[in-house]
Parts: structure tokens; sequence; C-alpha cells
């Protein structure tokens, strides 16, 4: 069985070299005259550059400060919320996780649930407007599976997202494991 932490890596790296070669493809002007990329010019576009939503999600998971993610189905209606693997493994072994009920409407940043470890308690916020469709069922009996899974089984929420253009103050993989490298180099 793999590591989920490398099939991730593995998927973000395929990811990446998919959308520098679509930006050449897209755009020639940065090709260099013997039609390579040069080693700068393959470092990833940064997000001004995104011109839509559906952009967005062509990267997947997008990231909270608060160290929460949202996975936005295609129809960006809804999308799966959960908290990230560094805020697990801040937080120690999860022991209780309170979820709101189904049909909640909740406004960005209005906490929603809590999550206690043997170490701490944190809230969960709002990362978007929305309602709630679903929560994980499994966590009431097994909230161990935020630690050992936080990215699939581990998920928290679906919801709707009634603002799309939310999701755009949001990091993607790469401008998130930046944020939380500096944030534990201060």
């Amino acid at each position: 069985m793999a590591c989920p932490r490398i099939l991730s890596q593995s998927v973000n790296l395929c990811s990446r070299v998919c959308r520098v070669s679509a930006r050449a493809t897209a755009r020639p002007h940065l090709l260099n005259s013997s039609s390579k990329i040069t080693r700068q010019q393959s470092l990833p576009v940064p997000r001004q550059f995104s011109t839509s939503t559906s952009d967005l999600l062509k990267e997947g998971r997008l990231f909270s400060k608060d160290h929460e993610w949202i996975l936005p189905e295609e129809d960006i209606r809804t999308g799966t919320i959960g908290i990230s693997d560094f805020a697990q493994e801040k937080l120690g072994d999860i022991v209780y996780i309170e979820l709101p009920q189904t049909g909640i409407r909740l406004a960005k940043g209005d906490s929603y649930g809590v999550v206690e470890s043997v170490k701490a308690a944190s809230d969960l916020c709002a990362m978007i407007d929305g309602k709630v469709k679903q929560t994980n069922k499994a966590l009431d009996k097994s909230p161990e599976l935020v630690n050992s899974d936080p990215l699939v089984a581990g998920w928290m929420l679906k919801m709707t997202i009634d603002h799309p253009e939310q999701l755009e103050e949001l990091m993607s993989q790469e401008e998130y494991e930046e944020y939380i490298s500096k944030a534990s180099d201060s």
C-alpha cells in the first residue's frame, strides 16, 4: 500500500508539469528561441494570472490560512471540506469532532464545529458561504480518521458554494505548502 503523502506529492508534481505544459502551449511567447522552457519559466504562475474560478478547479484542493481545505466539485455548486494534514499533525490524536446539522446555512468565517484532541480543542470556521448538505457520520465513531487520512476518509462536511468567487481567495496546494513553510520558519 502506497503512502498517501507520497501519492499526493506525485499527483501534485504531475499536475504541475501539466499546468506548465498547458501554459507554454497557450502562451508561446514563454518559449525561448530554441523552443525549450527555461528553469525560471517552468515555475508555477502566481494566482493573479488565473482567469476564472474554473481554472482554480484544475488545481484541486484549495486551502485557507486556518488550515482547512475544500475540494470543489466540477459544477462549482458543492465542495467537500476538511482539515489539512499539517493541522491534524499539530493537533495530535483527535478524540472528538463536533459537526453541524445538515441544512444549516453558514457565512464565511462562522464557527461551525470543534475538533478536540489530546492536546487541544480547535474551532472549525467556514471558508465560504453556503449550506451544509452532508456531514461525515463515520467521524462520530472514528474521529481518528482525520489523523490517519485527513484528505480523503477524514473529510468533515459537504456544503453548497453560494459564491464561487470566494474560492479565488484561497490558496492552491503549492501556495499553502509555502505558507506553512514560512509559518514554521518563524
